[in-house]
């Protein structure tokens, strides 16, 4: 009798998955060994509520990069609150774009062309992740070389060198799609910030263009402290506030916010005119009409895609309570409820299945 692992299969070698039905595959493994798989939802499923225009947004760029087969480095601005979760941003771009919507595209066009141009030169590989480049802290040098420096990456050598010139290098010599990100917080906003972000666009774009169609591309994420709303609330408690210290330390934090804003603006003004340029759109706190939206679209479509009979209506039921007492929530917070939902609906699916028990 085939068995069922809720974390999938445990074997390692090579194996051999067919779908047999009813929202279950079979795996084979190499010494014929069975075993009954129901494919998981995907890990950015419960990330994905009112994220459409951003995801959008970040296709027409790379889209547009190899249509018009420019393949120059690409760059993103993410502005926004930490509660807009950055984070599930990109577990989107890895997983929804680079796997699904990027990297296989150009495969299935090279397979399509086998004596083609294109496939006379070594493509890049499909293994993708994002790089982080930790930004400086307080005490640390404002130098782009020193920044470059400090990525966290452990495929790319600079050989013992801490320049620009040393990591373009690298960077060529790379045969992967290469992902870096970059988080820059309001209340660490230094002038010293702007004049290395500046470099540092000026470096990216300034990047070669890559012959093999291989991606280069550069998230900043722009921290903010407050919402807008937020912003107003506190520029207006600032009047009360009678203690000096207290009062001095909330003006120097709204500064730096108010400073980086409008350098974020001065971004768009500046670049917005570039193909391999984009400021993504900042997502508004959720509301129950999203959740609605989510449960009918991606999540009703991926449960027909793997054939997962999920209560729909149980979903969204549970989803749309959490706005109950909350008109609107921030992002970081609704997400984490819909994944402990997901979780949910996988578990008693399960039961009805009979693969565990109650």
């Amino acid at each position: 009798m085939a068995t069922f692992n809720q974390q999938g299969a445990n074997y390692s070698g090579p194996t051999t998955v067919v779908n047999i039905g009813n929202g279950t595959f079979e795996m084979t493994n190499e010494y014929g060994g069975k075993e009954a798989v129901l494919p998981e939802v995907s890990p950015s499923l419960h990330y994905l509520v009112n994220r459409t225009k951003q995801e959008k947004e970040i296709l027409k760029v790379m889209k547009l990069n190899r249509e018009e087969k420019f393949n120059a480095p690409v760059l993103f601005i993410i502005p926004g609150v930490e509660e807009q979760s950055h984070l599930g941003m990109y577990i989107c771009y890895e997983e929804r774009i680079m796997a699904k919507k990027f990297i296989l595209p150009i495969e299935e066009m090279n397979l399509d062309k086998p004596d083609s141009k294109e496939n006379q030169k070594e493509q890049p590989k499909t293994k993708h992740s994002i790089q982080l480049i930790k930004w400086p802290h307080a005490d640390d040098e404002r130098d782009l070389d020193c920044f470059l420096e400090a990525f966290d990456d452990d495929r790319l050598s600079l050989n013992g060198e801490t320049t620009s010139k040393a990591f373009q290098e690298a960077v060529k010599n790379e045969k992967n799609h290469l992902t870096f990100k970059t988080n820059v917080f309001s209340e660490n906003w230094e002038k010293l910030d702007e004049n290395l972000i500046d470099d540092l666009i000026k470096f990216w774009l300034g990047l070669p263009n890559e012959e093999n169609g291989k991606l280069l591309a550069l998230f900043i994420s722009f921290r903010y402290t407050w919402s807008d709303d937020e912003l107003i609330a506190k520029q207006n408690e600032l009047s009360l506030i009678k203690e000096k210290e207290d009062r001095k330390e909330l003006e120097e934090l709204l500064d730096k916010e108010l400073r980086m804003r409008v350098f974020v603006r001065s971004l768009q003004e500046d670049l917005g005119e570039k193909k391999n340029f984009k400021i993504l759109t900042e997502l508004n706190n959720i509301r129950k009409g999203d959740v609605v939206e989510w449960v009918d679209g991606p999540v009703k479509k991926e449960c027909i895609e793997k054939e997962l009979g999920y209560d729909l209506p149980v979903i969204e039921d549970n989803a749309v309570k959490g706005f109950k007492n909350k008109p609107r929530k921030p992002m970081a917070e609704v997400s984490v409820e819909l994944e402990s939902i997901l979780q949910e609906a996988r578990r008693r699916y399960l039961i009805k299945k009979g693969l565990i028990e109650a």
